[in-house]
């Protein structure tokens, strides 16, 4: 007995997979060459299912393209205010998760739905919490442990994570 939804669902994730290691137009490119070849060949089965697998490549490829919400603001100084969720002590530096409340550069401000990721620099002699670059934080000089939950103001220069 055929299975030929489990062959269309194999396809569709494979082209996931595929969108996910090539990029776009070596994607297309791929699958086009080889739909043209199997057409050529008179094989419609398998075109269908190299058709399912362009298709799952442009899904991902328009489900991962979602723009970042503060990519216009990356070097530049802005101001956070939100809750500590997690708070990593490392070395010569604090790693801070917050839940934001609200973000402010200039006279622009806004709210951020997702968690950030806050890197607080500090010298080996004062375990305070005064950061690099002009940015500070605004509950000065307290334990690790009594950061969690509390709410901090941050202020420095943003800069995205890379990939």
């Amino acid at each position: 007995m055929r299975r030929p939804i489990a062959f269309i669902f194999a396809a569709f994730a494979g082209g996931i997979w595929a969108g996910y290691y090539l990029g776009f137009w070596w994607t297309v490119s791929l699958f086009g060459t080889l739909a043209l070849l199997a057409l050529l060949l008179r094989k419609q089965y398998l075109c269908i299912f190299l058709t399912m697998a362009l298709m799952g490549a442009c899904y991902f490829q328009l489900h991962d393209s979602r723009p970042e919400p503060l990519a216009d603001y990356e070097d530049r100084v802005i101001s956070v205010v939100g809750t500590v969720l997690n708070v990593e002590d490392r070395g010569n530096y604090l790693r801070l998760l917050l839940k934001p409340d609200s973000w402010q550069c200039g006279s622009v401000a806004g709210t951020v739905q997702d968690k950030l990721i806050v890197n607080l620099a500090f010298s080996t002699k004062e375990r305070g919490m005064s950061a690099n670059e002009g940015g500070d934080v605004s509950v000065p000089h307290e334990t690790i442990s009594d950061l969690f939950g509390k709410k901090v103001q941050v202020k420095g220069k943003l800069s995205l994570p890379a990939g």
